[in-house]
């Protein structure tokens, strides 16, 4: 039998970007999120508004070096789920490419964790996955920037407790780019 070879630029595989969550004066109780130290999360209540400072939570998120020409950025939060009530979650998100105007123009996604969900919830406290969005930054050089903002929408009695977000980015090289600013 002979032994297949694969070419090293065949092979991809995928990887995580982490972050915390910052929100605007969180302990304050001016608004729809809070700390929770205790678990080292976020709590959301329910009635955020996407438009209000004191209801969200941002983060910024950097194209890797490695990242696959024509890929997505797949962006998603674990939670601690603690029954099957369905909760809604508003996203949004913009691009700074570099070397261009600023973009000013947010796309909004409504997020259902029912239908999102990637575990079956069926008792107790899950730690549960929730996707949020598939980005396209196919035409994006590296280095860009994705704005991302989240606020929880519904109206359920009861905190989510969110413990992080992260986007997953498919790589194509191991090392980065072959270049600083280039691919």
């Amino acid at each position: 039998m002979s032994k297949q070879v694969n070419d090293p630029m065949d092979n991809t595989g995928f990887d995580d970007l982490t972050t915390s969550l910052i929100g605007r004066r969180l302990s304050s109780n001016a608004g729809s999120v809070d700390y929770n130290y205790a678990d080292n999360a976020i709590d959301f209540s329910p009635n955020g508004s996407i438009s209000s400072d004191n209801d969200c939570v941002v983060w910024n998120l950097q194209k890797p070096h490695a990242t696959k020409a024509g890929s997505t950025l797949n962006m998603h939060f674990h939670y601690w789920q603690e029954d099957a009530t369905d909760r809604y979650f508003t996203l949004l998100y913009r691009i700074q490419d570099n070397n261009t105007a600023k973009n000013t123009t947010w796309s909004e996604v409504v997020v259902s964790t029912n239908t999102n969900n990637v575990f079956t919830y069926t008792s107790g406290t899950l730690n549960q996955i929730c996707k949020l969005v598939d980005i396209d930054w196919s035409n994006v050089a590296l280095s860009s920037t994705v704005q991302l903002r989240m606020t929880r929408s519904d109206a359920v009695a009861g905190a989510v407790t969110v413990t992080f977000v992260d986007g997953h980015v498919e790589r194509d090289q191991t090392m980065g780019s072959r270049q600083e600013f280039v691919k």
